[in-house]
């Protein structure tokens, strides 16, 4: 077995344990609070943190750093980067919300019925902090290492990065389960895999990731205490689905923006990230960018650090080698199953909407 097709075993391994976990936990009855938050400790950590973890330990062999490695999560980054990071998650929460309510318009439009159930209910500030770390931090942490880390490491011998990016977003959307959900967490797949990309980490994911989530918890936190949060977030929608200028042109400074955030993403990656380093963590850097590519050329990397010594303004890129047709095909058998696992669940929920 090659190590895509043994990373494609861990990404399907991940993605069953979704799948049960799910089924179990419809089936035990506690209150929406509980049971979200245990299913969220549990499905987080174990199914999506430890267990890939200690498979790729067993399968593939190696440390936890080379894990990290494989999965883009120990890069050095200019600290410019986070701060961008911080004003793509504000776009990708704007985006969310607009796919989210016209999505709601089309399938109940198309007869689907929402299910009813009751949202947390913020009685006390130790729920909101539980909340933050249950459906904000740990998904931001644990979903991105394996939607955006295994997968794309999964994808490594393709060359094509919007044929990556597709995927990863079609997957993000399916794996969540929930036909509801799938507009925005699609939309937030194509946002999330080509900054992973770009910044070759997916450290910018999850903060992005994390801000998505996090204010959303607050727009349901301030709006069960009328907080002037959720007013001002309410008035700032209301005016801007109001007019069809208003949203056009919201919608469109908000896609410019956050072009410009991933591009200067990547822009400081190349240049002022690397020029950063010492010559000895330059050595490590460009190590670890051949372990994650499997790049056997070292000549390539010597050229590029010597690239990066004279100060050029861009680093050359180095080649992902394509494996031949019949073998990629064999590699990725465990993706596909993977994903026909994920459509199958998200089709019986919209199946099941129809039916309420």
């Amino acid at each position: 077995m090659t190590k895509t097709f043994k990373i494609g075993i861990i990404y399907f391994i991940s993605v069953i344990s979704l799948v049960v976990a799910r089924i179990v936990f419809a089936q035990i009855n506690l209150s929406d609070n509980i049971s979200s938050w245990t299913f969220s400790f549990i499905f987080q950590i174990v199914a999506l943190g430890l267990i890939p973890f200690l498979l790729y330990r067993i399968w593939v062999g190696g440390s936890f750093r080379e894990y990290a490695i494989e999965i883009h999560l120990n890069k050095k980054l200019n600290p410019a980067i986070y701060i961008l990071a911080v004003l793509a998650g504000l776009c990708t929460y704007f985006i969310n919300v607009i796919v989210s309510m016209f999505s709601r318009q089309i399938l109940i439009g198309w007869g689907y019925t929402y299910a009813s159930s009751v949202s947390t209910i913020y009685s006390s500030p130790e729920v909101l902090i539980f909340d933050i770390i249950a459906t904000a931090l740990l998904p931001a942490v644990f979903e991105e290492i394996a939607n955006r880390g295994l997968l794309l490491a999964t994808l490594n011998g393709q060359r094509s990065e919007r044929l990556k990016v597709l995927i990863v977003a079609v997957m993000f959307g399916l794996v969540h389960q929930n036909i509801a959900q799938f507009p925005s967490a699609f939309i937030s797949g194509i946002i999330l895999a080509w900054v992973a990309l770009k910044a070759r980490s997916i450290l910018p994911a999850m903060i992005i990731h994390f801000m998505n989530n996090f204010l959303i918890i607050m727009g349901l936190y301030s709006s069960q205490r009328s907080g002037i949060y959720y007013n001002a977030i309410n008035n700032f929608f209301s005016i801007i689905l109001s007019n069809i200028i208003f949203f056009v042109f919201s919608l469109t400074i908000c896609i410019i923006i956050l072009i410009y955030t991933v591009k200067s993403m990547r822009k400081f990656r190349k240049g002022s990230t690397l020029k950063l380093m010492s010559e000895e963590d330059m050595t490590k850097f460009l190590a670890e960018e051949a372990a994650i590519t499997d790049t056997p050329e070292i000549a390539e990397f010597s050229e590029v650090f010597e690239n990066v010594k004279q100060e050029k303004e861009e680093v050359a890129e180095i080649d992902i080698p394509v494996e031949e047709p019949r073998e990629a095909t064999v590699n990725y058998i465990p993706l596909i199953l993977a994903a026909l696992l994920a459509t199958v669940s998200t089709l019986f929920t919209f199946i099941w909407g129809l039916m309420r």
